[in-house]
Formats: C-alpha cells, sequence, structure tokens
C-alpha cells in the first residue's frame, strides 16, 4: 500500500520539502487534477527535472478505489491532488526530530491561557472585549468614515437585533460556509471574492465519544495504547487515548469523514431517541466484532456516549476545507486578500494552505496581521504604476474563461498566492490587487 501511494506523492513532497516556494508553484501545474483522476490516466506530463520520476503508469479503478476506502474514506480522492500532496506533507515523518507535547486537560487549556493574559495584562486588558454567545448577523463599512461595524445579536440579550460594535479594522475567522450567513453587502467584496465564498465547500466529519467502566482495550489480550484501528464497518475508525498511563476510560469510538461521516450524522440529532440507540447499537456491535469480544460485555462496559456532527451543528456547517480540483490555484488567493478597502481582512484555515490544522489557521493569522501592521499607506503610494512583476504565477487574462472575468490589463482577481504566510511585500501587493480590482468594479456599479 504504501508503496502504492509513494509511487504517486512522493515527487511533489520531496519538491516541497527541498524548497516550499517553488515546490508549490510546481504542485499547482497540476492542481486542475483530483487524485482520482491523476492516478487514473493513462498519460500525465510530467515536467521532471531529469528522470528522477518514474514513468507515470495508470492504477486500475480496482486498486485506486482499494488504496481510496483502506487509507481514507469513499469519495476522499475526488479533493484537488494538491489538497492530498499537502496533507501527506503535515504526515511526513522524515521532517526529523520532532517533539510531542501532551496539554493536559486538553486544548481549550491554551485558549483558556491567552484570554487570561488578554484580560489580565496592564496594557491588553483596556483593549481588549470578549463577546461570548453573540452571533454576528451583519458587517457593515462606512466609507465616508472608514470605520467597520459588527452587528450582533444575543437570545439571552432582549432586543439585542440592533446592537452594534465598531472598530477600525475587521477580521472574519468565521468558515466561508458561515461568511455566507453574514451580509456584507457594504463591504465592497469584488465578484471573485463572492464566488470563493459561494464555491468553497467543507468536508463533513462526525466524531462519537464513549466513556467505559474499564478501558478494556488496554488489557489482554489486546493490551492497545494509542493508534487507532481501522475497518469496513460503519465506526470506520476507532481512536485509542495515548496519553495519562492507560487510565483513560474514554474512547474515540467512531471517527469518519466524507459520505461516511453523513450516514451516522443522520443518527446524531439531539431530541430523536430511536435514533440515537440505533447509533449505539452499531458503534457496540461495532466494536464487539473489530477487537474479538461479546457484545454483551462491551454492552456491559458502556455508560454513556456523546456524538458530534460538525456537519449539522449550526456554528459550524462543516468541518474543516476540502478544496476541489483547481481551487488551491483559482480560489485561495482571492480569499487572501482584504475588502472594504483594505478594512476587512479573512482568516482561518479554509484560507491557507494547511486545511484542518491549527497551523494553518494560525498562517492565516499571520498574514492578516502582516497586512494591516505595515505601513500601509506610504508603502502602498510607492508601488511602481507600472503592472507588478508578480512574485506568484501570470494572472489569467482569458475572457472566456466562464465565473473568472479578467481586468482588462490584467491585473485581476486570478492572481494566484503561494503562501498564506505572505512576505511584507507581498502583503502589500495583495492589498493593493483588492484596491484596483474593487475599485473598478464599484466605479462600474455607480456609472
Amino acid at each position: 500500500m504504501d508503496y502504492l501511494m509513494e509511487g504517486v506523492y512522493k515527487w511533489f513532497v520531496d519538491k516541497l520539502k527541498k524548497n516550499s516556494e517553488t515546490g508549490y508553484e510546481y504542485l499547482m501545474k497540476y492542481d486542475h487534477h483530483s487524485t482520482h483522476s491523476f492516478k487514473f490516466m493513462a498519460k500525465v506530463t510530467l515536467e521532471a527535472e531529469g528522470a528522477d520520476y518514474p514513468e507515470k503508469k495508470p492504477y486500475p479503478a480496482s486498486a485506486i478505489n482499494w488504496l481510496e476506502t483502506r487509507n481514507f474514506a469513499p469519495g476522499w480522492f475526488n479533493r484537488t491532488f494538491s489538497e492530498m500532496i499537502l496533507e501527506l506533507l503535515a504526515f511526513d515523518d522524515k521532517l526529523g526530530n520532532v517533539s510531542w507535547y501532551c496539554v493536559k486537560g486538553g486544548s481549550k487549556k491554551i485558549v483558556d491561557a491567552m484570554e487570561k493574559r488578554l484580560t489580565t495584562d496592564p496594557i491588553l486588558k483596556k483593549n481588549v472585549t470578549f463577546h461570548r454567545s453573540r452571533r454576528v448577523v451583519r458587517v457593515s463599512y462606512q466609507k465616508n468614515t472608514g470605520r467597520m461595524s459588527i452587528h450582533w445579536k444575543a437570545l439571552s440579550i432582549a432586543g439585542s437585533n440592533g446592537l452594534k460594535d465598531d472598530y477600525t479594522y475587521v477580521a472574519l475567522t468565521v468558515s466561508p460556509q458561515c461568511m455566507r450567513l453574514i451580509d456584507l453587502t457594504t463591504c465592497g467584496l469584488d465578484y471573485s471574492q463572492k464566488s470563493t465564498i459561494l464555491m468553497l465547500q467543507p468536508g463533513p466529519l462526525i466524531k462519537v465519544g464513549i466513556r467505559f467502566k474499564n478501558n478494556w482495550w488496554g488489557e489482554d489480550p489486546h493490551n492497545i495504547t494509542g493508534g487507532q484501528s481501522s475497518t469496513d464497518r460503519p465506526v470506520r475508525n476507532v481512536v485509542y487515548p495515548s496519553y495519562g498511563g492507560g487510565e483513560s476510560t474514554t474512547l474515540i469510538a467512531s471517527y469518519c469523514w466524507t459520505k461516511d461521516a453523513v450516514n451516522l450524522g443522520c443518527w446524531m440529532h439531539e431530541g430523536n431517541p430511536f435514533d440515537r440507540k440505533q447509533l449505539e447499537d452499531v458503534i457496540l456491535a461495532d466494536l464487539a466484532a473489530i477487537h474479538d469480544l461479546p457484545v454483551e460485555f462491551i454492552r456491559d462496559q458502556y455508560i454513556e456516549m456523546y456524538p458530534f456532527d460538525w456537519t449539522n451543528n449550526p456554528n459550524t456547517l462543516g468541518a474543516y476545507a476540502l478544496f476541489g480540483p483547481g481551487q488551491f490555484s483559482t480560489l485561495l488567493s482571492n480569499m487572501s486578500r482584504p475588502a472594504a478597502e483594505g478594512r476587512l481582512h479573512f482568516a482561518g484555515e479554509a484560507i491557507s494552505t494547511c486545511h484542518g490544522w491549527v497551523a494553518g489557521a494560525v498562517d492565516s493569522a499571520d498574514r492578516v496581521v502582516e497586512q494591516i501592521t505595515v505601513p500601509l499607506s506610504q508603502q502602498i503610494r510607492s508601488l511602481s504604476s507600472e503592472p507588478f512583476s508578480w512574485p506568484w504565477e501570470k494572472p489569467s487574462t482569458d475572457p472566456s474563461r466562464p465565473g473568472d472575468p479578467a481586468s482588462a490589463d490584467g491585473r485581476g482577481p486570478e492572481t494566484q498566492a503561494l503562501h498564506t504566510m505572505l512576505s511584507e511585500e507581498q502583503a502589500i501587493k495583495q492589498l493593493a490587487i483588492s484596491e484596483d480590482v474593487q475599485g473598478k468594479e464599484s466605479l462600474q456599479r455607480e456609472e
């Protein structure tokens, strides 16, 4: 299995490890492929330097299906080929010595510590306010004052529908699918940004935690600590606790994504005890079969179950980003630049090259901070009025390309960003792109 997978991705992963910038640029040449099409096609032209890359031979459909369902989940290979390569790079075990740490009490402890610092530091606490349980319904831009307003409402506060807070800059870190439910009418998003928010779709994901009386998987004859078991049964993946010296009696009894997550997610709606009981019965039966134990034993050990479905949660509307073919090279850069004349910025793991990881969210946050804090006005004015020497691949100027209108001078929204972690110069140029594109669209609307 590893040999078959490595035969497809090793060339690209090695290029990224050698030089992330040129490696990413090279990978984008194949971004139009899904993982399935790249493996299945009889001939894919690889612009290899020398003869290092082995001859590309097509895999039969049966082999591709086996790799997809055994390693991942049905439909996983429908994603863009670039997504798989970047994901495999994150899991690569040849990146040198890596130290692993466990945060006792969970990753929430990190967030709690950040909040404590922001609310107790003598300087920071003067400028930081946390608003909880408030749903943002509109973000507006007042062009005459250059100020941003966030309009929100809270179920716990009567008459909160008209409340708002004003800011100089706003960074939206919600997912694109949640962003669609926020009114951004006055923020001047250009056509490509609106299309990107519409087109980017998240992947389904579910987890089911179960607490047992004992950690029976850590006892004879299994003696399991850490790792996971995979199966073709509905639970698909069982994840064992790898910390706490084997004392934890809580198990991630099911971890599913794509269609597998949709199937079990249908039984996770609160207030439907019949479906919840079906979910419980299926999972306990699968655990018994996987570990070759009587289902009566598993049921006797059972205490309680906590399922969570990211797709049907109103605060997430899906899990992490899953880009389709061509979306890295055509959509990512649209959200890597601001709207509202540089006042509204977009961040989050979906607007990065590291989907599904905190690292992607941090990368995008660094980009936004870079775009806000550099001396914008002076540097933008100092940029040449001539077309930029793009640090990314050249923008598309094909007027026949559906859904992607290019600006007349080629400085259009199709410009490709190599990284979400931009240099100072690149961050400023992204701001200038938005100023150029959105300014022209604003003039067209006024005319």
